[in-house]
């Protein structure tokens, strides 16, 4: 593994991931963690106005993420 300032900030960002995630998880309050603001941004709980759309983008993201990770060459 090579360790430069690309692997620092990204064990950076990590880092503030996780500082912000996990005191979300173990409260009780509603809507804040990451799961939840994606289940809300991408409408994965009803049907509201523009559901479609917004989980066609998100699935779209995905399919794109599996293929670009699985691919991609270094």
């Amino acid at each position: 593994m090579i360790v430069d300032g690309w692997t620092v900030a990204w064990l950076a960002w990590g880092v503030g991931f996780l500082m912000i995630e996990m005191p979300a998880v173990f409260n009780k309050r509603a809507g804040d963690t990451l799961s939840e603001h994606l289940r809300s941004w991408f409408a994965l709980r009803g049907k509201p106005k523009g559901w479609l759309g917004r989980r066609l983008v998100l699935a779209g993201f995905f399919a794109w993420l599996l293929v670009h990770l699985f691919t991609t060459v270094a």
